[in-house]
């Protein structure tokens, strides 16, 4: 009873808490309005990417709205949007037209459907011309109210859904279920799963759906977002003009809001499924939420969600230090406060564990959890989680002009569906600046006291493994474990504050002794005096950013088979340990404000480094690249940590059905190379060596004169000049070394192996590879592209829309230029086994087509559109000039400049011949899945 007296009392404060709220301010740039039919538009212009633009279109309703004969219509709509609208009549004249001005189907034509909320997209538009805007505009007025769910087109889009819910169902689709169902009980949060119900999917009518489209797609339930480079008076004036004309049903139905009950006694479940391979428990406590939709737009809501995220970050790094120590019980664990659903927040701790340790690990995080409740946070740990938030605002403001319209449109989401606030980069930094001040350790104290109240409205949910030799707790456990760390006896934790400098000893810089000049990439080239070669590519893309790599080759192809397999997953203990005289726990507090990343690689071919970091944090990256060359860190305790976790993934992962169909694949395309082998049993960690690790590290990275690092992004040569001559420059050895080629490459010829195993859903999953040794031209590159897109295109109509056989078909091409120049093209999908054997021969009937005939002049043209307007936009991305650095000084290819000239001349003949070089060679892998 005195429980259910304090939760009230809980409740009855949160609910009487008043205060006068003062409105958050909202971006100026927004261009905001509502028509007189209720629906509302956020327009906005945004430069990036330049000359294109975003157009969205949310529905306010979701899988929630769904009657319980519509399980799965909300989401079966939504596709019906793309088989035919009122001027776009036809199944695929709206696909077609898009496609046709350089977009793609899924990746800039597309929609998603969740449980309140509905949305439609196209990005990336090109605006050539105006007429593009008014089309699209017109896409998304049909959207809004005029799909004609035809008949024929929801005939075969059964399949499609059918599909799509057998490629989803997998083991963590049904761990989600099964969670969804022990926090919501009872109401539709537990029941709509988005896909739906396949009895409803199968036999639903076209009234049925009908009566669900004019309920629900008013608009007085809709907004329209659209981002771009464009005159946003214009812009408003076409949207008022035109979705003005929308009109609400005379008896609009009403839109129930979905609110959770509370539980005054603990909820627990323990599920298992025999494909799951991770042992996790979900903790959770309701409590009322504290600002209602109405006032979530204000400077008060905006200064409880710091408080929120410094509880949780402060605890989130307490988690993580546990799990660095060699006897944690838990894997990984984080903590999150917000929402929950309807009118609750909640506090959520996730936790994973190894097998057999779930009861341990939940405890142990519980604990954590438990220690901060009764002991607060100190003072310390709060000043760092506002220096690292304070930092992540002022890198936002630093690039508030380099945002992409997705971004943009995910913010008018959130103020058009939940009140949310829609402040600038700069009004987001403003507050954090005036509230940090006045945030205060009592008081977070104070309020996570009040919020974990274990009992009233908790919620357990553990999975596991369904196997013998899986032991996970029962019902009575957990809530021995919940009670129980009330009772333990604890001590304050104790912050331990680093005040050091990374790198304490001197160090005698080197000197640039050449620089050179790049022209083909606009580019610096310097040559240290200890031989490193250092390459900086200098991009306005984005303000607070510098991506970089580095490498020098030998890599694991110099050792011995021995001592390979006696280093496997050397990067997973670097990855736990830390650098120097530090360890992971205190190299985290150091990097407190800063943002940098810094991992060092090991591959095949190569050894080397990849990173990210501010402007202003260049100087600690570089540190800690010179830290990882002379002092890496090697622990026993790490040691420890990184085995056990192997030992872990090792127990589970045959559970996983698409790890057994990996591993098959990998075999092939390796010819059974003890190399590509899989750490799949007990003995192969057995032989894993701390010992050994720590000398083939050293030996890898021995000579960092031998490296060549490269740098894109806002970086200055006279800045960063000095920094990489002392951090870089004074490194010691240049010792030169090349690879060994292994001969890790597909068996040849026409390989197929079809196998079955037990699965929990009747699924064929079907992969398909072509590969062969082909010089890597530009021309080679360019066909492979073409003929990637070109398929894709294919695959979607004739799999997908003509035999409703897949939710989709993965088309991949690659090349890979060392230690050979050769190439894959990898085809996969999954789909009912009854048409595995009709699909797979459309698969490689439409490949032969294409060697015969060529491709489509229509697929051609798209496939040339799409291209074209994806390179432009790569040239504005650091990521694409990193990608093409690395294809020059590691490949020994330039792939940027000839590319114009390449994909200008590049026909519809040369994707013939190539797609006929592919059959010529007549190398085929063909791997399928299927059930018992």
């Amino acid at each position: 009873m005195k429980k259910h007296l304090i939760f009230a009392a809980l409740l009855l404060a949160f609910c009487t808490l008043g205060f006068a709220q003062t409105s958050a301010p909202i971006d100026p740039a927004w261009r905001m309005g509502t028509l007189e039919n209720g629906m509302r538009y956020y327009i906005r212009h945004n430069p990036k990417p330049e000359g294109k633009a975003g157009f969205w279109i949310a529905h306010d309703i979701g899988a929630l709205h769904e009657a319980h004969n519509q399980n799965g219509l909300a989401h079966f709509l939504e596709h019906l949007a793309f088989n035919g609208t009122k001027h776009f009549p036809e199944k695929t004249s709206m696909l077609e037209y898009l496609q046709s001005i350089g977009m793609a189907f899924g990746a800039n034509i597309n929609a998603s459907t969740g449980q309140m909320l509905t949305q439609y997209m196209l990005t990336d538009v090109p605006l050539v011309r105006e007429g593009i805007m008014d089309t699209c505009l017109l896409v998304l007025y049909d959207w809004a109210g005029h799909i004609l769910c035809e008949e024929e087109a929801l005939e075969a889009e059964r399949g499609v859904i059918r599909e799509e819910w057998r490629t989803r169902r997998t083991a963590q689709q049904r761990n989600i279920e099964e969670r969804m169902r022990t926090l919501y009980p009872g109401t539709r949060y537990a029941t709509r799963n988005i896909i739906g119900d396949t009895s409803i999917i199968n036999n639903f009518t076209r009234q049925d759906i009908l009566d669900f489209y004019h309920d629900w797609y008013r608009p007085n339930l809709q907004a329209v977002v659209i981002v771009g480079d464009f005159d946003v008076d214009m812009m408003e004036q076409k949207v008022i003009a035109l979705f003005s004309t929308l009109e609400n049903p005379k008896n609009p139905k009403v839109k129930e809001e979905f609110n959770v009950c509370d539980n005054f006694e603990p909820i627990t479940n323990v599920y298992k499924d025999a494909e799951l391979t991770a042992n996790s428990v979900s903790f959770v406590i309701k409590f009322p939420r504290k600002f209602d939709k109405a006032n979530r737009n204000t400077e008060e809501w905006v200064r409880q969600d710091f408080v929120n995220s410094y509880i949780s970050a402060m605890l989130n790094a307490r988690l993580r230090e546990a799990q660095q120590q060699p006897d944690a019980k838990f894997q990984s664990a984080f903590v999150m406060i917000g929402n929950f659903a309807g009118d609750r927040d909640a506090f959520t701790l996730m936790v994973n564990t190894k097998n057999n340790e779930l009861t341990e690990g939940f405890d142990e995080a519980l604990t954590i959890v438990e220690q901060a409740r009764r002991f607060g946070f100190t003072a310390t740990e709060l000043e760092r989680a506002k220096l690292n938030s304070l930092r992540n605002f002022e890198s936002r403001f630093a690039e508030r002009n380099d945002r992409r319209h997705g971004e943009y449109n995910r913010l008018a989401y959130a103020h058009f569906q939940n009140n949310a606030v829609l402040m600038s980069e700069e009004q987001w930094l403003n507050m954090a600046r005036k509230f940090n001040p006045n945030i205060h350790v009592a008081e977070l104290n104070e309020f996570f006291k009040s919020i974990i109240n274990i009992g009233p409205n908790t919620i357990v949910f553990a999975s596991g493994p369904d196997k013998a030799d899986v032991v996970l707790p029962d019902n009575e456990m957990l809530s021995i474990i919940m009670y129980g760390v009330g009772r333990k006896q604890l001590e304050p934790y104790v912050d331990v504050v680093v005040d050091k400098p990374l790198i304490s000893k001197t160090i005698k810089a080197g000197k640039v002794s050449k620089e050179t000049k790049n022209t083909d990439l606009d580019a610096i080239e310097w040559t240290l005096s200890n031989g490193m070669k250092v390459v900086l590519k200098q991009t306005p893309f984005r303000q607070d950013e510098i991506m970089f790599s580095g490498f020098s080759f030998g890599g694991t192809s110099l050792l011995s088979d021995a001592d390979w397999a006696a280093t496997r997953n050397i990067m997973g203990m670097i990855e736990t340990s830390g650098v120097g005289e530090f360890d992971r726990t205190t190299l985290n507090r150091m990097m407190t404000g800063k943002r940098v990343s810094v991992m060092p690689t090991l591959s095949d071919l190569s050894q080397g480094f990849s990173g990210f970091c501010s402007p202003k944090d260049l100087e600690t990256a570089l540190q800690l690249v010179h830290l990882y060359f002379t002092a890496p860190r090697f622990e026993q305790g790490d040691f420890d940590i990184t085995i056990g976790r192997l030992r872990n993934l090792v127990a589970n992962r045959s559970a996983n059905p698409s790890t057994v169909l990996n591993d098959t694949l990998t075999n092939l395309l390796n010819n059974y190379h003890l190399r590509a082998k899989p750490i799949a049993e007990e003995r192969d960690i057995d032989q894993l060596s701390l010992a050994k690790i720590r000398d083939i590290y050293r030996q890898r990275f021995a000579n960092p004169g031998a490296f060549t690092f490269y740098f894109v992004g806002n970086i200055d040569p006279k800045t960063a000049k000095p920094l990489i001559e002392k951090y870089l420059g004074s490194l010691i050895g240049n010792k030169k070394e090349n690879f060994k080629d292994l001969g890790l490459y597909p068996v040849q010829g026409e390989i197929i192996n079809h196998f079955q195993r037990p699965l929990a859903v009747g699924k064929a999953s079907v992969n398909i590879i072509y590969s062969g040794m082909l010089d890597q031209t530009s021309e080679n590159i360019m066909a492979l592209n073409y003929l990637s897109r070109v398929l894709r295109l294919r695959y979607t109509e004739e799999v997908r829309e003509k035999r409703g056989g897949t939710y989709g078909v993965g088309v991949r091409g690659n090349f890979t230029t060392l230690p050979k120049q050769r190439y894959n093209l990898t085809i996969s999908f999954d789909t009912d086994p009854e048409l595995m054997e009709e699909l797979v021969a459309v698969i490689h009937d439409e490949v032969k087509k294409i060697a015969e005939n060529g491709p489509l002049a229509e697929d051609f043209n798209n496939s040339h559109s799409n291209m074209k307007s994806q390179f432009e936009q790569n040239l504005k991305e650091n990521s694409y000039w990193n990608g093409a650095l690395w294809n020059l000084y590691f490949n020994g290819i330039n792939t940027h400049t000839p590319w114009k000239k390449t994909f200008e001349k590049t026909d519809a003949k040369a994707i013939q011949n190539f797609a006929k070089e592919i059959l010529r060679q007549g190398n085929t892998i063909e791997v399928v899945m299927l059930p018992e």
